[in-house]
């Protein structure tokens, strides 16, 4: 009987471990396949992916030679209309059209076909801030003024 009773002991025991075992190798799994989750989700949330970007925006934005450049930016899934006009100076608009692509990080619309003048635009909610040449952010006085607004 006694043999019994070390037996039945010995193999609860023995069942109880590899239970606590399996749980532990359990819980490190979904432990792992939590952090690929956060990961995946860190790398795919840009502007690009994000954000409710398409639509139209608009602003003045400073002018070297004028009393501003009164613009409107219209992005859709993959093109562009960019109509701007020289506030004081003329009184039509000119119009572009043509293709967007983003940088790498997703952070950036770029406007293909304009040869002179920007064409990178950093991406918020609801705004875009135009970059300088390089794709760099504005800085300085008027740094603040090189925002189009979604309306």
């Amino acid at each position: 009987m006694k043999k019994v009773l070390l037996i039945t002991l010995a193999l609860a025991f023995l069942w109880s471990c590899d239970n606590k075992k399996k749980t532990e190798t359990n819980q490190d799994a979904v432990n792992m396949d939590m952090h690929e989750m956060n990961t995946m989700d860190m790398d795919t949330h840009t502007s690009h992916s994000s954000l409710d970007w398409a639509g139209t925006y608009s602003g003045i934005l400073p002018c070297a030679d004028c009393e501003g450049i009164e613009t409107q930016l219209k992005l859709e899934s993959d093109v562009y209309v960019l109509k701007t006009k020289y506030v004081g100076k003329d009184d039509a608009y000119l119009e572009q059209t043509g293709n967007i692509t983003w940088s790498d990080d997703g952070a950036m619309v770029i406007l293909g076909g304009i040869e002179n003048g920007p064409f990178m635009y950093k991406v918020e909610e609801n705004r875009l801030i135009q970059l300088d040449l390089n794709g760099k952010k504005i800085t300085g006085d008027l740094a603040n003024n090189y925002v189009l607004n979604k309306h």
